[in-house]
């Protein structure tokens, strides 16, 4: 019974643990990442984002997303392709830190960690953007996010 009662507690707290996985599509789903972070102020990683990224979502929403997270006092890290070095002097707040990698191969995806969450986004002519909320995945791509980080250059 003391065996029975244990994994019934162990049951109850793993059903608690909220695990889920949303698909958008389009720049509004791009834009629902940044709100989240936004409303939630939360600090958060980025690694990926291919030129083509800036034709699909405009530079004045990025600045002004850099604005308000200034605001907030929310810290980003990212790491992005060496194409997209002309960033780093459009991103003037300290709380954000942009480091680069210099392959050749330049993805087609960014990743952005946040909170329990992980946001992946195919920067297609229409983004598709998978979210996954799962506190075990959100910290093991912080892990992962940690190693290029410190494989990058600034």
């Amino acid at each position: 019974a003391k065996k029975i009662s244990q994994e019934i507690d162990l049951s109850k707290k793993s059903s608690l643990l909220k695990e889920t996985a949303s698909v958008f599509n389009g720049i509004a789903g791009v834009k629902r990442i940044y709100t989240e972070i936004l409303e939630n102020k939360l600090d958060y990683y980025v690694f990926g984002s291919p030129l083509q990224s800036e034709e699909i979502v405009p530079a004045y929403y990025w600045q002004n997303l850099h604005v308000k997270q200034h605001e907030h006092g929310i810290s980003a890290y990212m790491i992005f392709h060496k194409s997209l070095r002309h960033w780093k002097k459009l991103i003037k707040h300290k709380e954000i830190k942009v480091r680069f990698f210099d392959t050749k191969f330049e993805p087609l995806t960014e990743t952005t960690i946040y909170g329990n969450k992980v946001a992946i986004v195919v920067w297609a002519d229409k983004p598709i953007i998978t979210i996954i909320d799962n506190e075990h995945v959100a910290e093991s791509y912080r892990q992962i996010f940690k190693i290029l980080w410190y494989s990058s250059k600034t």
